[in-house]
């Protein structure tokens, strides 16, 4: 259900792209800071790729998404 959101959340082209290439989806989530935790929650959305060639066409295509380094 959760992949259902997250589909939504962005969209089934940049969705299906992720998939297709085989990176590693990574959620994060955390209560809310001001609402009531056990309702409302944050789901951050992080994909590990392969460090190659796909990656360039991707931030090409993409360029709203933030490159974040592992640590």
């Amino acid at each position: 259900m959760e992949h259902i959101w997250v589909r939504l959340e962005l969209g089934d082209e940049l969705y299906k792209t992720i998939e297709s290439n085989n990176w590693e989806w990574h959620l994060l989530h955390s209560s809310s800071t001001s609402l009531p935790g056990d309702m409302y929650c944050r789901c951050d959305i992080y994909v590990e790729s392969n460090n190659d060639k796909l990656d360039t066409h991707f931030a090409l295509k993409y360029a709203q998404a933030k490159s974040v380094e592992k640590t």
